[in-house]
């Protein structure tokens, strides 16, 4: 934190932990209940993270910068715990640690607008806020969120990807980041490691059947939707543009 501070003082930047469910149940996709002495220990975490960046702040922090830097920490099962009452580190752990942000990893909601709408609102709501935190949903992030558009229509990824990215903004969250640029997502096969990512770095997965196609570009260097929508959006595009563009094809992105 004291690096970017004293080196980028009109940057801003955000250390984030990577979809915190997953890590407090001890890895990706995990169905178990988390003990009451994993979220406690994932406060201490959180709170000794905070702890730091909030003292390179007090001490690094050019006067007058134009950036800063933040902590927030990241969660990906809110459904669960909205619509189920069960307990995720939304409701077992934010509450209890001040942190500059938050940020919502939103594949349980983000196929249904008001349940992701819902979640976001609900995310705020249990984001206990340092007295450095930006104002209202600018200390929000929407961490990650996508689909494997290889194997669905075009039309149903305008539409969710859609939603998803007028509906955070709409709101003001801070970030939106999508997954991802390049697919690292693979079927099994050369260059495809056991955990389904390319991992191989002598063999290259370009086959578009072999990947599950959370991209911005294919293999080929083809802009599939999202880019041509991110890039719309960005440059401000008029609402014609971007109302055409949530009017593609009924065909898959590849077809195999």
């Amino acid at each position: 934190a004291a690096f970017f501070l004293e080196r980028y003082p009109q940057k801003t930047f955000v250390f984030s932990n990577c979809e915190g469910d997953w890590e407090i149940r001890g890895g990706l996709g995990v169905q178990r209940a988390p003990k009451e002495a994993e979220f406690v220990a994932m406060q201490r975490w959180l709170r000794a993270r905070q702890a730091g960046v909030t003292k390179a702040r007090q001490r690094f922090r050019v006067p007058g910068a134009a950036g800063n830097v933040y902590l927030a920490a990241e969660v990906n099962l809110i459904a669960e715990s909205l619509f189920e009452k069960g307990s995720n580190v939304v409701n077992r752990v934010l509450p209890f640690v001040q942190l500059d942000m938050v940020s919502y990893s939103s594949y349980d909601t983000q196929q249904d607008l008001k349940e992701f709408e819902a979640a976001m609102r609900y995310l705020a709501s249990q984001h206990n806020r340092t007295a450095s935190a930006p104002a209202g949903m600018a200390a929000v992030m929407l961490g990650e969120f996508g689909l494997p558009q290889r194997t669905m229509p075009e039309r149903d990824v305008s539409f969710i990807l859609g939603n998803v990215i007028n509906s955070a903004l709409a709101m003001g969250v801070a970030y939106l980041l999508f997954w991802e640029t390049y697919c690292n997502e693979c079927l099994p096969g050369p260059g495809c490691g056991a955990d389904g990512r390319c991992r191989d770095k002598a063999v290259s997965v370009t086959e578009l059947h072999r990947l599950n196609g959370f991209w911005l570009v294919r293999p080929d260097g083809s802009k599939a939707w999202p880019w041509k929508y991110f890039k719309a959006k960005i440059n401000q595009a008029p609402e014609a543009e971007l109302l055409a563009l949530r009017r593609p094809s009924d065909s898959m992105d590849v077809v195999d």
